[in-house]
């Protein structure tokens, strides 16, 4: 029985306001940073009812925290912006590392009095800690046992996927709101049979074919919370990589203002050799996101002391699988949650 429930607020040094959420634990064996993915908020931790990912923690003994980016529904205020100011999205994922990772972990341990907490993020989020570990390395070697990465995304040279159809872009400053018309439609469409079967199957298309491993009963809690809003400069950031090469790189602006903030023509490369926190790597070979390739190339690019505990490679997961895969606690948490055990 989960007995209660917190919300906080953390305000990140460049002045945006992040919504924090608890689920506390007396005498916990750990505390852990749930951090969430591109297109959603914290409420993906909150998906599957009693067998949610946030409750799978907390009953394992964990003080279980949810994290969301800024721009996301639980984090759209400033101190000195509305989120209708264009300013507000001038960010990508590497404000969210530098900045928002920070403020919510250092905000955690004061909370609650601890040294060094523990964050599992997917997706976006493991883009976001790897900059985050990159770039406030000591920070992060001081605050985190450990970064749980599933499905991590940082090198893009081998990612064949059809979401990377998105190198030219419309100018907008932001897409999905939750209470878009686009969003609220789909709901409305894709929550009545017979368009609902076909929700696995487009999902499958852009993210690895497993439409097998979907557990029906979910379905109408997915489409319901789906639509995180997100700032456009995330998916310009994530072509750029794409189009580099191979290279994890910072946002590239041009080579004027490239030459006026980092004093180079070309953006720098993120000093991934620079991460002294421990790194766990979790990934399938069907996910076409997280290309398996991509992630051996990112492990391979670690220091020594960032992969001390290694890499699981699976069988049978797309990138979203994750949340929403009817097998996702035998192949996925409870090995992570043994892994936590034996550290």
């Amino acid at each position: 029985h989960i007995g209660s429930f917190e919300a906080h607020e953390v305000i990140t040094e460049d002045g945006y306001i992040l919504g924090l959420f608890r689920i506390p634990r007396i005498n916990p064996k750990g505390v852990i940073l749930l951090q969430h993915p591109v297109t959603v908020d914290s409420k993906i931790w909150l998906s599957e009812y009693k067998n949610s990912t946030a409750f799978i923690f907390w009953r394992a003994g964990y003080d279980v925290w949810l994290g969301n980016n800024r721009g996301t529904l639980y984090s759209k205020k400033h101190v000195n912006l509305t989120h209708t100011d264009p300013e507000f999205w001038d960010y990508s994922f590497h404000e969210m590392g530098v900045y928002d990772h920070h403020a919510s972990i250092q905000y955690i341990k004061q909370h609650v009095n601890t040294s060094r907490i523990i964050f599992l993020g997917h997706s976006m989020a493991t883009t976001s800690s790897l900059i985050y570990a990159a770039m406030r390395s000591e920070d992060a070697a001081n605050s985190l046992k450990v970064i749980v990465n599933m499905a991590p995304v940082s090198y893009m040279k081998y990612l064949k996927t059809p979401a990377t159809i998105f190198n030219k872009l419309i100018e907008w400053n932001s897409i999905l709101s939750h209470n878009a018309w686009y969003l609220k439609l789909g709901r409305l469409l894709f929550q009545n049979i017979p368009v609902k079967k076909w929700l696995i199957y487009i999902i499958s298309f852009f993210c690895g074919w497993t439409p097998e491993q979907y557990d029906p009963q979910f379905i109408n809690l997915m489409v319901a919370q789906f639509g995180s809003e997100v700032s456009w400069k995330v998916y310009y950031h994530y072509a750029q990589i794409f189009n580099s090469g191979g290279k994890f790189q910072m946002y590239d602006y041009a080579k004027n203002r490239n030459l006026k903030l980092y004093g180079t023509e070309s953006p720098p490369l993120y000093p991934i050799n620079k991460i002294k926190t421990p790194i766990y790597l979790f990934y399938s070979a069907q996910d076409i996101i997280s290309q398996p390739e991509d992630v051996e190339f990112l492990y391979d690019k670690l220091p020594k002391e960032a992969k001390i505990y290694g890499k699981v490679k699976f069988e049978g997961f797309n990138h979203i699988d994750y949340h929403y895969s009817k097998n996702r606690i035998k192949e996925v948490y409870d090995k992570i949650l043994k892994f936590l055990h034996n550290i």
